[in-house]
């Protein structure tokens, strides 16, 4: 599950403190229901606050009216700015589902108004993790994929990740399980303690980080050109219109890890593969080439981490540069970079100025003009 830790941790460390943008949302869908959700489990430990949902109380909150009336907090703000985990996504009612739509794309959590007062709202900052598993869903042998696009479509723009982390091998899964059984009890201890690594998330989540003109410029052509040539399918855009958001999030939290003060162009590089990744294990092919890794890493740490990987990586930005080029329609210039993430088309024309605002606060840094 190396691409799925990956986007746990970025969504860790993704700063959420006075942003209205929310966190970085992550959805894991597969035919598994035991790693998942226990590597969920775990990894919502590293955050500063993590709430496991529960139907027993509400997401936004209740009002309690006796002698004295008041609002009890809801499961976002008991999760705010560290992770709310939802489990199986299959298993929530459509009410939820609705609501969880609502306030991701509103960006604000909207409680019930006491008495003779107005409700009180407070941007979103928290990050929802969630799985959806084929053995919650009924579905015809052969067309289980199918079956989690689609049970997934009505609110795949409320995660900004998307994961399936099924594999080929159908051996994997018994294997993975002997493994774990056989080998954990000889396994050495962590290099890094998990209160360690707690504490290392924490500091860098406060980074103050600003974006480029270059990177910012990197990413919007690189979301105008996929929104251009990417299709509308049955279950919606394969690149939706909250993709810039994400895409500025995964940049800004790459930094960070990487213990910069500014998001150069390969934190955008980076932002774009793993997205174009994901978006490409989705709709089934890649306009940049990017075939979606084995949920199950093989080859050396030299090829996932090392020299092999940052060649990869630079043959990527060859042909993105490339994509762009051809599919933005934008033509090149200085004037254009100092000013490009104000010239915009249709639809998508606010998308930046929404998100610019808050993604200079959202890590107490700024974007540079």
């Amino acid at each position: 599950f190396f691409k799925l830790k990956l986007g746990l941790l970025l969504s860790l460390v993704c700063g959420q403190q006075h942003s209205q943008a929310g966190g970085l949302h992550v959805l894991a869908a597969g035919l598994d229901s035991v790693f998942t959700p226990r590597l969920m489990r775990e990894c919502a430990d590293l955050a500063v606050r993590s709430v496991v949902y529960t139907s027993a109380s509400s997401l936004v909150g209740t009002v309690t009216k006796g002698q004295v009336n008041y609002l009890e907090a809801g499961q976002l703000h008991l999760a705010r700015e560290g992770v709310l985990y939802l489990g199986d996504l299959a298993t929530h009612k459509q009410p939820l589902r609705d609501q969880l739509v609502r306030v991701v794309e509103s960006g604000w959590v909207t409680s019930p108004p006491l008495p003779a007062s107005p409700p009180v709202c407070q941007p979103i900052t928290t990050s929802l993790w969630s799985y959806v598993s084929l053995s919650s869903l009924k579905h015809r042998p052969g067309s289980g994929k199918a079956n989690l696009s689609n049970s997934i479509r009505d609110v795949v723009d409320v995660f900004g990740l998307v994961f399936f982390t099924d594999t080929e091998d159908r051996e994997v899964d018994s294997l993975l399980l002997s493994h774990s059984v056989s080998a954990e009890p000889h396994l050495p201890p962590p290099p890094l303690h998990a209160d360690h690594l707690a504490t290392f998330i924490e500091q860098v989540r406060h980074r103050s980080v600003s974006l480029r003109p270059e990177s910012l410029l990197l990413l919007k052509r690189y979301f105008l050109s996929s929104r251009s040539v990417r299709q509308v399918s049955s279950t919606g855009p394969e690149f939706p219109q909250s993709a810039l958001v994400t895409l500025i999030k995964l940049a800004m939290s790459h930094a960070k890890l990487s213990l910069r003060l500014e998001v150069t162009v390969d934190d955008a590089v980076f932002a774009c593969q793993l997205y174009e990744e994901t978006v490409a294990s989705q709709s089934g092919y890649s306009y940049l080439g990017v075939v979606p890794a084995a949920n199950i890493v093989e080859g050396t740490l030299d090829q996932i981490l090392g020299r092999e990987n940052d060649r990869s990586m630079r043959e990527f930005h060859v042909r993105l540069e490339g994509f762009v080029r051809e599919y933005s329609g934008e033509e090149e210039g200085r004037g254009e970079e100092r000013n490009g993430y104000q010239q915009w088309r249709g639809e998508d024309s606010n998308v930046m100025d929404k998100y610019i605002q808050s993604a200079g606060s959202d890590l107490g840094g700024h974007c540079e003009e």
